[in-house]
């Protein structure tokens, strides 16, 4: 059983197909994915998902790094607090440095803190968004100690990434093969290491629309950077997976 530790399957480009598709993924091995519902709007149809498919489908709730509207951060907030039982994480949130200005990387900073408070406060994993922004994430995770992160699709250097890992943070991989991937499966070990699809975004192919079913491509990437069998990959992030998100067994 593989586990998708990051997906929006409840995003609308899934709408007429998501069925289709989530039944593909589950007959190539995947046995849970977990929904990130990006703003307050997204989540009644995450709900609508899980609900639907409570055998497949757990929720999360986060905001994007970007979002300067106080208002829908502080909904989201609330409606983590509210459905805390819901959940199985906080996020995605954390810090999105492309294209930024000094001003909003603050800006930024401070809600990340917000969220890592809250987070500990509820007694949830925080799943962690850091493109162009990987030590600046693990830094401020580390110098607030936090410990339950994942840290999905991290584009940063390994040795930051070396220093979340001793914390316990672990790292999800996407079905993109890149350079600086391979340099980040190479250097951490299997057990900081989960996978996910991230879809519809990061597909394989740069402009494609990315699927549930990619999942066994990320493990594959993983088995074939480690020099390890694809079922030594699937046991242990699955198991990595299932003890951060508190999953059934």
């Amino acid at each position: 059983m593989l586990i998708d530790c990051h997906a929006h399957i409840s995003d609308p480009a899934f709408d007429g197909e998501r069925e289709h598709l989530l039944d593909e993924a589950c007959a190539a091995g995947l046995g849970t994915v977990v929904d990130c519902a990006l703003g307050p709007d997204l989540l009644p149809s995450s709900f609508a998902l899980a609900d639907a498919r409570p055998d497949l489908v757990v929720n999360t709730l986060g905001c994007d790094p970007r979002e300067t509207d106080e208002e829908t951060i502080e909904e989201v907030c609330q409606l983590a607090e509210r459905h805390r039982d819901r959940f199985v994480a906080l996020g995605e949130v954390g810090l999105d440095f492309a294209r930024s200005e000094p001003a909003e990387r603050e800006r930024q900073r401070c809600v990340f803190a917000r969220f890592i408070e809250l987070a500990r406060d509820l007694e949830l994993p925080l799943i962690v968004h850091s493109r162009s922004a990987g030590k600046h994430a693990v830094r401020q995770l580390l110098d607030a100690g936090a410990s339950r992160v994942l840290l999905h699709a991290y584009d940063g250097r390994a040795g930051p990434a070396l220093e979340g890992a001793k914390a316990g943070f672990v790292f999800s991989v996407p079905p993109r093969d890149t350079t600086q991937k391979v340099k980040l499966v190479r250097a951490l070990p299997l057990e900081s290491l989960a996978l996910e699809t991230d879809c519809p975004a990061l597909a394989p192919e740069r402009g494609a629309v990315n699927i549930p079913a990619n999942i066994v491509i990320s493990r594959d990437l993983v088995a074939r950077i480690k020099n390890v069998p694809p079922e030594d990959v699937a046991s242990a992030t699955t198991a990595t997976a299932g003890r951060l998100f508190d999953l059934p067994r």
